[in-house]
Formats: structure tokens, sequence, C-alpha cells
């Protein structure tokens, strides 16, 4: 088969599924994965036969996309803050709104003078933790999560990107946090209500892991109160919580920070103008 005839199916096996904008995306990621080209690149090369060895494996991530997983854990592989991380199934896929969350730590704290200290926890693929370690150089980054496939993949893409952060195997819910003294809290911790199962893609609903996503509806703010409370012992006096939320909890979120006793609560819109990020200070 010749490479425009390869597109040709790709985007017509693809149009039930996806924007032609969505396709075009996958069309050159996968080109860039399994033949080491770009979109321009097949252009100029429309004409040339594909390999059967790299058109089998062509195939193989067509038939994966048809059955809408996602392209991120097919070629095993996604961008964050600039940095390209190793995913699986085992973790959640970064996305572009986590990418402000970092921004704001990074500006918040950019300018201490002295060594940072901070826990990310439910780090998933490490992308937020390691993000960190590398814009805030010399802080020291510990990534908690209860999933040990989880830890697997940061410790994986800590040694790829060449930046030291310590992991631990961490119940939030019912252990301690080991650390004291810390600058600041992170978590992009589940929030997503049973409820809203029905608004989302079937591509993260069937793929992406469900311990790191969901919530019970009886109790949607389970992880912010159990934070916070670890936070109260574990944060210095001056030190804060950063959260990726649940747009629709923003106010009953301030309310329990409140009522723990952390006063300093700010809300910020993401790229889409929900609010996504809080930031708690006592």
């Amino acid at each position: 088969m010749k490479l425009f005839q390869f597109r040709t199916t790709f985007y017509k096996r693809l149009q039930s599924h996806y924007p032609d904008t969505e396709i075009a995306g996958m069309y050159g990621l996968i080109l860039e994965k399994y033949m080491g080209i770009s979109r321009v690149e097949a252009t100029l090369q429309a004409q040339n036969e594909i390999n059967p060895s790299v058109l089998e494996k062509l195939e193989v991530a067509l038939c994966r996309l048809e059955k809408q997983e996602p392209i991120q854990y097919i070629i095993g592989e996604a961008y964050f803050r600039g940095l390209r991380f190793y995913v699986n199934s085992s973790t959640l896929i970064p996305r572009p709104e986590t990418e402000e969350l970092v921004s704001w730590i990074v500006s918040d704290n950019k300018e201490s003078s002295h060594i940072l200290h901070a826990v990310d926890i439910g780090t998933g693929s490490g992308c937020i933790a390691l993000a960190l370690k590398n814009e805030l150089q010399e802080s020291k980054i510990t990534a908690i999560d209860i999933s040990d496939k989880a830890l697997e993949v940061v410790k994986r893409n800590a040694e790829n990107l060449n930046l030291s952060i310590e992991t631990l195997q961490l119940d939030i819910l019912n252990d301690r946090l080991p650390k004291k003294k810390l600058d600041f809290i992170v978590s992009n911790p589940p929030y997503v209500c049973e409820t809203e199962k029905s608004d989302m893609r079937s591509n993260v609903l069937d793929y992406e892991p469900s311990l790191a996503l969901f919530v019970k509806d009886s109790d949607p703010l389970l992880f912010y109160r159990r934070i916070l409370e670890l936070a109260t012992e574990s944060v210095k006096e001056n030190g804060s919580v950063y959260f990726e939320i649940n747009e629709r909890f923003a106010e009953e979120t301030i309310r329990l920070a409140d009522s723990l006793g952390w006063r300093k609560s700010v809300v910020k819109k993401d790229i889409f103008g929900r609010d996504r990020m809080m930031r708690i200070k006592r």
C-alpha cells in the first residue's frame, strides 16, 4: 500500500468517530511514532510504498483507534509542559488544563529563597511532580499514589527525563503523610461524580483508570477533605494546598476549606473558562 492510500483509509475509517481536526492530529502522531516522519514529509512521500512490517503496525494502531482507545495509550506517550511522558492504562492521560495548575504553582514559588519541599498526591504518570521538579529544580518533590503500577510509570518517566524525585505508595484515605513542614501539597484527585459518566466520551470511560477519575455522588469532596486534614499537620503555617477541582463544587470546596481552618481560598478558571483550579492557604 502506498502512503497516500493509507491516509485515505485512515480518514475514512475514523470519520464516524472523530472530527477531521482530531483525525489529522492522530495521523501525524502515528506517522511520527511508526515511520519517523512528519505530515509534511508524508505529503512529499505520498507515492512511496509502505514497508509491510510498518504497515502492519499502522493497521493495528488504526484498529485500536476505531475502538476509540486514546492515541496516547496506543503510542505510549503524551506531552506535558514540553516534556514527553510515557503513559499506559494505569495512569490518566496528562491534560492541558493541568498544565495551568503547574504554571500557577511555579509562578507562586519560583522566587523562593529556600529549598521547597512538596508532595503530589495521586501522582498518576508523575506529570505534575516531574514538571515541577523540572521548573523548580532545587525543590524536593515526593510523588504519592495508591497504585504500584502508576508508581512504576512515574519511576520510568523520572529516569527517562533525568529528574530526581521521591516516590511513595500510600493510601491517603487510611494512612498519614510521613512528610512534615511542606511548602505545599498539590493534588488532582478523583473528582468526577458517577452521575457525570453519561457526559463523558467512551475513550475516557472505557480506557482511563476509574480509580483516578470517579468519586461517589454521596461524598464528592471525599479526597479534598482528607487532603486538607493531612495538610493541617504536614504543611507549614504559611504554606499552600493546590487542587484541580470539579467546577460544580468550587463553592462547596471553599466552604469545606473554611470549616477546616483554611481561610484564603482562590479559584482560577482554566483555558475553557471553567472553575478548575484552587489554591488554599491558612
